[in-house]
């Protein structure tokens, strides 16, 4: 049965920043609770598809400080580090209590640092279209970025995002996109310079220790087709994190977004992971699980 759907919006106030926060109430009631984590050039809207397709669970979605419908609380304020990201994202899961957390792209970072503080009663975690470890082609790619944005050229910036991370986006997320990207505000391209500084700048050693201490299950998810965040990269995260796993799937970056049939491939695997599909399913090791 498919659910009807309550969306309410406020704000949280949160290590100096004030948060803009999207709640997902189903009726009839869920009984569990994910929190979404989007990634740093992204917002809310790019889980849209989580909202209509995730039924099965209540949803917390939120903007980071710099970025989205937050950024407007926001002005004037510095662009948060990941660690102060990190501490948001915990005080957002102790006021509201998510069972889960659910990452993608870049939000990893953010919510790997949370989930190494252990916040109460988060059972289970995933992880999407994330590198533990900037590869080559993320780092070339990184540093193109850089230069559209210190050059001011916001048209060849969104052109590019497209045709690298989004080359497997239909055309109208791509138009969407270009769109969003080439009116970012002076805010978000300082934003995004500082994001990019400090990914490049990863303490590979220092997270090892941080993920180290990570308790709850952790499954990693990548898309096959996806040249910048590959299913290898996350294989030394898996060595240090206990209770965790990975799994690959037949699309790129934007996973969801691309292709129907890649939604609701993800729709499954989430629901099977948080232990809302049926037993056969869960009980099956996620590598024989996917789809592709």
């Amino acid at each position: 049965m498919k659910r009807k759907r309550v969306m309410t919006n406020g704000t949280f106030a949160s290590c100096g920043y004030t948060i803009y926060v999207t709640q997902v109430q189903r009726i009839p009631a869920a009984s569990k609770t994910i929190m979404m984590v989007n990634g740093a050039m992204s917002t809310t809207a790019s889980f849209t598809w989580a909202i209509s397709a995730l039924d099965d669970f209540n949803l917390v979605l939120f903007d980071s400080p710099c970025i989205g419908r937050s950024r407007e609380y926001n002005v004037g304020a510095d662009s948060p580090t990941r660690e102060i990201e990190s501490d948001i994202l915990l005080d957002l899961c102790k006021h509201y209590q998510p069972d889960y957390l659910c990452s993608m792209s870049w939000g990893g970072a953010a919510t790997l640092l949370a989930l190494a503080n252990r916040p109460v009663g988060v059972k289970k975690a995933i992880i999407g279209a994330f590198s533990f470890g900037v590869s080559n082609d993320m780092r070339s790619l990184i540093h193109e970025m850089t230069c559209r944005l210190n050059d001011g050229e916001m048209q060849e910036f969104s052109d590019l995002v497209n045709e690298t991370l989004g080359e497997f986006l239909p055309d109208r997320f791509k138009i969407a996109n270009k769109k969003y990207l080439s009116e970012l505000t002076d805010s978000e391209v300082s934003y995004l310079h500082e994001h990019f500084q400090r990914t490049l700048s990863i303490d590979k050693d220092e997270a090892i220790l941080a993920i180290s201490n990570i308790e709850s299950e952790t499954l990693f998810i990548n898309g096959r087709k996806d040249r910048y965040t590959s299913s290898d990269s996350v294989d030394l995260a898996c060595d240090h994190i206990k209770n965790s796993d990975k799994i690959e799937i037949d699309c790129g970056h934007f996973m969801a977004m691309e292709d129907k049939i890649v939604a609701r491939q993800l729709k499954e695997i989430i629901e099977n992971y948080f232990n809302l599909g049926s037993t056969e399913s869960a009980s099956m090791p996620f590598s024989q699980a996917a789809i592709g």
